[in-house]
């Protein structure tokens, strides 16, 4: 979820407590601590870190206790002696866990998926409930936390009202969720259209309308499809069609590089497509200066070459017979024309996750680079790095 509602969670939890310290501090720190699980991105520095970091240990229910004490420690405030109804470290430490949990259950709605059971399991638990912003969930909440204010005589009242809505309106998303889908699959069945797999998303309105990806069968393979679809099912406006990436090549080049596996590790239904011309030309003129010369640009050739970045220009049928794949997900995107217009006018508008990668005839992996359009990470152009043995340290972090 975004950080306004995890920050007006926190104030609900805060107005539900049957005494909170009488201190301006209080709602300062319980709001910290809604939103404290996403400070991981001030960490992570680089594509490779955000992707093991971003929604990784910070949100896992192992470490929301340890995390919470901390944070209770930290709280003076709001249990020095000269503070009214002052709370306990032990009280301190069960509100704050609370905010924790319930960060990491928003996060979990969402699509975005949320390690919530490292070091023990990296798997993205992800609900498909809520768009990423839901003015259906936070809006009511203000309104809540507003009337208390009023009504302070309600206050309780009104924040538990809106700790249910919190729950209850993701349930709720999820059971339309599973309606349309039913229907929409329903629906391409009577077609006779063979469906491989389908996942249905939220869009901006959720639960009024919905984003579906769907993999058919056809006859020249598999298609992708993006379609999006009301409440109950049915198709809205155009159907796009993109180039679903197969599961072997996915898994060919995660055993390849370590980029690659945590990128697929996050994607949920990928899809490729070629370079433009000007990628093709700065992805050639980057091979060209990799340490192997080109008369045998395979891994695993036995042609070390010399060591250094002196330029060796590969010759254009060498080039011809390369292939240059731009992979991203569809899952980051909306079906709707206002939605659309609404995320083209990010800062760093486009697709927001992005693999590029250079490979041969037998689809070794070349030339990789990950760049994340909205986090500002780029690791530029480089050679694949195998995965490696993973430390004690790396696996309690969630870092592959």
């Amino acid at each position: 979820m975004d950080i306004v509602t995890h920050a007006v969670s926190g104030l609900v939890v805060a107005a539900a407590l049957p005494k909170r310290p009488a201190t301006r501090w209080t709602p300062f720190f319980f709001m910290l601590a809604a939103c404290l699980p996403d400070f991981d991105i001030l960490f992570a520095s680089t594509p490779a870190l955000f992707l093991n970091l971003h929604r990784g240990i910070s949100h896992s229910v192992f470490a929301a206790p340890v995390l919470a004490l901390l944070l209770a420690f930290c709280a003076w405030p709001l249990r020095r002696r000269q503070t009214r109804d002052r709370m306990s470290i032990r009280g301190l430490w069960l509100a704050f866990a609370a905010c924790l949990y319930l960060h990491i259950l928003l996060d979990c709605f969402t699509t975005y998926g949320t390690m919530a059971f490292l070091p023990f399991s990296s798997c993205r638990v992800r609900l498909n409930a809520n768009f990423i912003v839901d003015l259906f969930m936070t809006l009511p909440l203000i309104g809540l936390l507003i009337a208390g204010a009023v009504l302070r005589h309600k206050a309780r009242l009104l924040a538990g009202l809106g700790l249910a809505w919190l729950v209850l309106y993701p349930c709720f998303n999820m059971g339309v969720n599973a309606l349309a889908g039913k229907n929409l699959a329903e629906t391409l069945h009577a077609e006779n259209r063979k469906v491989v797999e389908m996942s249905v998303l939220p869009d901006f309105f959720s639960p009024l309308f919905w984003r579906a990806l769907v993999i058919e069968q056809t006859e020249d393979g598999y298609v992708e499809q993006e379609v999006s679809i009301s409440a109950l099912g049915s198709i809205r406006g155009a159907v796009q069609s993109f180039t679903p990436v197969p599961p072997a090549l996915q898994a060919h080049l995660s055993a390849q590089s370590e980029n690659c596996r945590d990128f697929f590790k996050l994607m949920l239904m990928p899809v490729y497509r070629p370079f433009s011309e000007r990628g093709r030309k700065a992805a050639v003129v980057a091979l060209s200066f990799l340490p192997p010369p080109h008369d045998d640009i395979r891994p695993g050739s036995g042609n070390k070459g010399n060591s250094g970045h002196n330029l060796r220009p590969i010759s254009p049928d060498k080039a011809d017979k390369l292939n240059f794949l731009l992979i991203h997900d569809l899952r980051f995107g909306s079906g709707l024309a206002f939605g659309r217009q609404l995320l083209g006018m990010r800062p760093n508008a486009g697709l927001p996750f992005m693999l590029l990668v250079v490979t041969d005839d037998e689809d070794n992996l070349l030339l990789e680079r990950i760049i994340f359009r909205d986090a500002g990470r780029d690791t530029g152009w480089q050679s694949p790095e195998p995965p490696g043995p993973q430390n004690f340290g790396s696996w309690l972090l969630g870092l592959s």
